[in-house]
């Protein structure tokens, strides 16, 4: 008699990203998988870390970056990562809102 295998394939979502300041204390924000821990990369380099609230919202302070830098932010929850989103840092004193436009 042959047996039934069910397999489950791991994955969460890349956190989304709904706003990116660059004042003198940058913050990034979006959504994502409620107790996740996200990660915010810059080169390779951890610049920020916090965890997503109950209500699915995350907001993080990380270091300053130079305009073009490229950041990546991740999130991990028991031991699944997603890959990471990336989105590009604006000019000084703009503010980043909704669908990456400034």
């Amino acid at each position: 008699m042959e047996k039934n295998t069910i397999s489950t394939i791991k994955g969460i979502e890349s956190p989304g990203i709904d706003r990116l300041t660059t004042s003198a204390n940058p913050v990034i924000g979006g959504t994502g998988v409620a107790g996740a821990t996200v990660i915010i990369k810059a080169d390779d380099q951890e610049i920020g870390r916090g965890i997503v609230f109950i209500t699915g919202q995350y907001s993080i302070p990380i270091l300053k970056q130079v305009a073009g830098t490229k950041l990546s932010v991740t999130q991990s929850i028991e031991g699944d990562t997603s890959t990471a989103r990336e989105i590009k840092v604006p000019e000084p004193n703009r503010f980043h809102a909704n669908n990456n436009k400034f």
